[in-house]
């Protein structure tokens, strides 16, 4: 296992020496228990001693566990079978761990720590320029928005067209092109989408009208919300941009 492809467990970073040797301190801080399950304990264990001995590791120059008290790689070292022996000394549940992350290391399903890193750096990397596009996008909304922020909380379509400096019948024809309003049978009051009023754009509310000085009935109007008119606003600036990039194109 080389030092470049260290492997890490519960966010801790697993050391290894020059041979390959797993730093069994780093278990016992990856373990998160107590003093008392540290490596020197451990080693003084009646049942560790037995299996240290009659375990061995001639191919690691210097065996399967050295115990280094100075130097670069200060601190206990093991090979793998005895740093899963080390864990199932700590609990079993710990055993597992460690067993199923060397395992997955060694087949390639674990990512390394500096992969790790390195994939997070560059998801860090996405999510700021995803964000900083987020709000690029949303600030000619919220410029209008504050805009109209301070109007009537309800326009009718008339004063909605006041505030976008449109004629009147202009806006009750874009609406209706745009599939917000429309009236049924071809007759009768415009009626909003109810698209439009689930999103909260148009709001139906009831009015008392006339009818020849004789009568007064109560009818349904479409109100504009500021939410409404601030996606009109958009709409309709697009539109414009759009045209106008066509004519510039010669189309």
């Amino acid at each position: 296992m080389e030092k470049s492809r260290a492997l890490s467990i519960a966010n801790v970073e697993i050391a290894t020496d020059d041979y390959g040797r797993i730093s069994l301190n780093a278990l016992h801080r990856a373990s998160g228990t107590g003093k008392h399950k540290a490596p020197n304990y451990w080693l003084n264990n009646k049942q560790t001693k037995e299996i240290v001995e009659k375990y061995s590791a001639p191919e690691i120059p210097g065996g399967a566990l050295v115990v280094n008290n100075g130097g670069r790689e200060h601190g206990t070292f093991a090979d793998k079978v005895l740093a899963v022996s080390y864990a199932g000394w700590i609990c079993a549940e710990f055993e597992i761990l460690v067993n199923q992350t060397f395992l997955d290391y060694k087949s390639g399903n674990l990512i390394s720590v500096h992969d790790a890193n390195l994939l997070n750096l560059q998801e860090a990397q996405k999510l700021v320029l995803e964000s900083t596009r987020q709000v690029e996008e949303l600030k000619p909304k919220a410029l209008v928005y504050d805009k109209f922020l301070n109007c009537s909380t309800l326009l009718c379509i008339s004063d909605a067209a006041k505030q976008l400096r449109m004629k009147p019948g202009k806006l009750f024809q874009w609406l209706a092109c745009n599939k917000w309003i429309f009236r049924r049978r071809n007759k009768g009051p415009w009626v909003a989408y109810q698209d439009k009023v689930n999103k909260e754009f148009l709001f139906h509310k009831t009015k008392l009208i006339d009818v020849k000085g004789v009568r007064t009935i109560n009818a349904n109007q479409v109100y504009v919300t500021p939410k409404g008119l601030t996606e009109i606003t958009l709409l309709l600036s697009k539109a414009q941009e759009e045209q106008s990039q066509l004519t510039l194109s010669g189309i």
